[in-house]
């Protein structure tokens, strides 16, 4: 029998519809913290580079357990939980703010709340995937998830950046509360069955687990090389995340509605990137696209640094927007190649491991950003960081992958 279509796949909506919704919440929340941070609270560049850190310190301290734990239980009802302990730590900041007992501190306990849950989910949804799709239907479910996910980013910075000028952070906050209860309740929904059997017939030692999946991404050239590439990368957009708010609202002077609106042009470009990446794979190659996105897209993070007021904006739009659609680009094609490759009950610790070494390097990124910051002003940090985000691509263009069309 013929497997169903994507959109015939009642399950696969239902993920697809949670995904959705979190990400437009989320998107409110990227916008709204370190706003609540620099406005609020009067945040400096290193405390702003602290709140970042905090945001990604987990995929560092319990990425690689996450990924055993993931592959020993049944992945649906940790998507659900992690919803809703994410909904439970943001809701804390609002009630924090209304009782005027808001503090930095409390801020990072929260960013760091944040992303364990978030390691859960990402590792877990990631390796559910495979659980409702056929393999053949990966880079068109990945392509879906990211281009459902891109609607929600075009809508969500701008809209977080008005709530925030409108309510303030912290209540802005609420939004995305209210996205992850939803997103639970979609994904409770779903009703694929997880042979869970298949995955703990030969449990062994935890740290014995963790090696097994480091030394499969390890092994492999093309998962090696961009899992690599990628670690270099998200260092130094860790960095820039940290300079950007600060560069555009203190040093170019945008209002935070403007702010969330510029940080809108990244959004389209991932949904480009998103709504593309099936039809350029099929055209260029699957292998040829996770090495020629980059490569095209990403010197243009070098116009960044160039952003000033008024026309001079457009430099951060189109810098944003290309950088966007070769980051999407990319992520569809690896991620599916993973997913394909990956035998089930390694798929967790293997997506883990990837995220550990991709992942990994930001909570530094962010500290090392507000360290340039502190030392060389924004826009003398952001010219640091985007020249050395070139770097990145280095290991895609010396891999295997340069030979190659398709995986």
């Amino acid at each position: 029998m013929a497997s169903p279509t994507l959109l015939q796949n009642r399950n696969f909506r239902r993920l697809l519809s949670a995904d959705a919704i979190s990400h437009a919440g989320t998107q409110i929340t990227l916008v709204a913290l370190p706003l609540t941070a620099v406005v609020a609270l009067r945040a400096g560049a290193l405390d702003t580079g602290l709140l970042n850190a905090a945001q990604q310190a987990a995929f560092l301290l319990i990425g690689l357990p996450a990924g055993v734990w993931v592959d020993r239980l049944r992945r649906r009802p940790i998507l659900v939980a992690a919803d809703l302990a994410r909904a439970a730590l943001l809701l804390t900041l609002p009630v924090a703010w209304w009782l005027g007992v808001l503090t930095l501190p409390h801020l990072y306990v929260v960013a760091f709340g944040l992303s364990a849950a978030t390691v859960f989910f990402d590792v877990a949804y990631r390796s559910f995937l495979p659980t409702l799709l056929e393999k053949d239907q990966l880079i068109g479910g990945n392509g879906a998830i990211e281009s459902v996910a891109g609607l929600s980013r075009v809508a969500g910075p701008g809209v977080g950046g008005w709530t925030v000028q409108l309510v303030g952070g912290p209540v802005a906050l609420l939004a995305d509360v209210f996205s992850y209860l939803a997103s639970a309740l979609c994904l409770r929904k779903i009703d694929a069955r997880e042979a869970l059997e298949d995955r703990t017939a030969e449990r062994r030692g935890l740290w014995s687990e963790i090696r097994e999946g480091l030394a499969f991404v390890l092994r492999d050239p093309a998962l090696r090389a961009t899992a690599t590439s990628a670690a270099i990368s998200n260092f130094c957009t860790s960095a820039i995340a940290v300079l950007q708010v600060l560069f555009l609202i203190r040093t170019v002077g945008v209002s935070p509605g403007l702010y969330g609106m510029l940080l809108t042009a990244g959004a389209v470009g991932g949904l480009l990137g998103a709504v593309t990446s099936g039809r350029l794979a099929g055209r260029i190659g699957q292998a040829r696209l996770v090495w020629l996105a980059p490569a095209v897209c990403t010197p243009f993070a070098l116009l960044i640094p160039l952003t000033s007021a008024g026309w001079g904006l457009s430099w951060f739009v189109v810098a944003t927007l290309m950088t966007a659609t070769g980051g999407v680009l990319y992520n569809v094609a690896q991620a599916s190649y993973r997913q394909a490759i990956t035998p089930d009950h390694l798929l967790g610790r293997v997506t883990a491991s990837t995220r550990f070494i991709a992942w990994g390097v930001m909570p530094f990124g962010a500290t090392a950003g507000g360290l340039l910051g502190e030392l060389y002003g924004t826009r003398g940090g952001l010219w640091g960081l985007v020249l050395a985000q070139l770097l990145s691509l280095a290991p895609l263009l010396l891999s295997p992958l340069r030979r190659m069309r398709n995986f």
